[in-house]
């Protein structure tokens, strides 16, 4: 399965949310709404679920990829052990995790805007009040394909294709 998830702006300032810079071991998570069909989404994801990570307005770039590494319960084990923040971010987004890896990244301000990676990989979006859209594989590498990513996993197969 592939698809885009979003985000906040203020997802960004979570150590445990962005790529292990530091190499200090601790597992990387991806946060869902405890509202609404949410929860039920993030339960149907399955280990191996790829996704874009597209960041809503004001910033609007895709500046992640990534892959989903557990079930909800594994990132529920994952965050007790940080612990996850609930003071600092609003309690919907502190109750449901999965386990990520990273498999591209780019920083934010080298990031294209979203609307030239779209058109150049000929790929349909808009974001809405949706946390996550299901895109199909071939969407899922145009994109990928359509960003100048810094870093990205050379030893899987979504390393650059031909």
């Amino acid at each position: 399965m592939y698809s885009i998830k979003l985000v906040h702006p203020g997802h960004l300032g979570y150590k445990f949310f962005l790529p292990d810079t530091s190499n200090d071991g601790r597992p990387r998570l991806m946060n869902f709404s405890d509202r609404g069909h949410t929860p039920d989404l993030a339960r149907c994801i399955r280990p191996g679920h790829r996704a874009m990570v597209y960041v809503t307005r004001p910033v609007k770039k895709f500046i992640w990829a990534i892959e989903d590494k557990g079930t909800v319960q594994a990132g529920q084990q994952a965050a007790a052990s940080l612990p996850v923040p609930s003071n600092v971010m609003h309690p919907e987004y502190c109750k449901i995790f999965l386990p990520i890896r990273f498999l591209a990244t780019i920083d934010v301000e080298s990031a294209p805007d979203v609307q030239d990676v779209l058109q150049n990989a000929g790929v349909d979006f808009i974001p809405n009040a949706f946390p996550m859209k299901h895109i199909s594989a071939a969407e899922y590498h145009k994109i990928f394909e359509a960003i100048e990513w810094e870093w990205f996993v050379t030893t899987e197969p979504v390393a650059r294709l031909c």
